[in-house]
């Protein structure tokens, strides 16, 4: 009975030394416990993170930007400008934050951390804006033009300018605009890229080559021609009967030198003069063979 006693009495303390160490362990293991049901659902709950690269001046998708994140995964975005970041992936494991690197041709670069501690109250996609290096165009349309009577003119006030090409960025640019009433015209944002410029059917190619670049160029449409610059400025003299043809454009068009030959053919009023000239050559000759019988 003794033994039995003493056996009980071990049993006792034993039991009531496991109920003291769980007593006390039980809070430590629930905060723990609680902590980490806390956590794991915002985990679950959110596993993507999209990323959108945007041009800040227009808030267009920025294809083919190249991103790092954490300099352990290397993404480019799609024509959108998005790229899928797997948060839970093992180049990512173990990080509560994302730093974004940003890189595109013709573009700055660009950097941007976000928190992922919490990734439920993350707005998505996140936006890295990116900027655009551009150069500045100042040109002068010079030189002259003639209108469908061939008159020289050098007047370029209000004067159609058109700019089309392609960006380093890969963005296609097409401008058009006005000079102003002296023919002057400023662009003052051409992204870094090569371009055409044409004035009057006439094209000139420029190149911005880096951020900040300013070009200031002549676009000289052709050399003038002084002799005829003022032509449609004469006055022309009129025949006798009031002709619309003054006696100048006449004797110029027939070119009515000594030993000169008819090369031009000029009609007034529906006649032909070179005709005029073969007919009386041909009465002359007829009528000498007539004297001759």
């Amino acid at each position: 009975m003794l033994k039995i006693s003493e056996a009980l009495k071990s049993i006792t303390r034993s039991t009531l030394s496991i109920i003291i160490i769980t007593i006390l362990i039980l809070p430590v293991f629930n905060q723990n416990f609680a902590h980490a049901a806390a956590k794991q659902p915002a985990e679950r709950s959110v596993k993507y993170i999209l990323i959108k690269a945007i041009d800040i001046d227009s808030s267009r998708a920025i294809n083919s930007a190249a991103i790092t994140i954490n300099k352990r995964m290397f993404l480019s975005t799609s024509p959108s400008g998005i790229i899928k970041v797997d948060i839970g992936s093992k180049e990512l494991s173990g990080f509560d934050f994302l730093d974004i690197q940003a890189r595109r041709e013709g573009y700055f670069d660009e950097s941007l951390e976000i928190s992922i501690k919490d990734p439920s109250k993350i707005a998505q996609p996140v936006k890295i804006k990116m900027k655009q290096k551009m150069g500045t165009l100042t040109g002068v349309i010079t030189g002259c033009w003639s209108d469908k009577d061939g008159h020289y003119k050098d007047s370029y006030s209000n004067e159609e300018i058109k700019v089309f090409g392609k960006a380093l960025s890969s963005q296609h640019i097409i401008y058009k605009f006005k000079s102003d009433a002296e023919g002057n015209f400023k662009i003052f944002n051409l992204p870094v890229g090569t371009y055409e410029i044409e004035i009057r059917h006439k094209q000139w190619q420029i190149a911005v080559e880096k951020q900040g670049e300013e070009i200031s160029r002549e676009f000289s449409i052709r050399k003038c021609n002084r002799e005829q610059y003022h032509k449609s400025d004469k006055n022309a003299s009129k025949d006798k009967d009031g002709g619309g043809i003054s006696k100048f454009d006449l004797n110029e068009s027939l070119n009515q030198k000594e030993g000169g030959s008819v090369k031009n053919y000029l009609k007034i009023d529906g006649y032909n003069v070179n005709n005029k000239k073969n007919a009386e050559k041909s009465n002359v000759k007829n009528g000498d063979k007539n004297k001759t019988k």
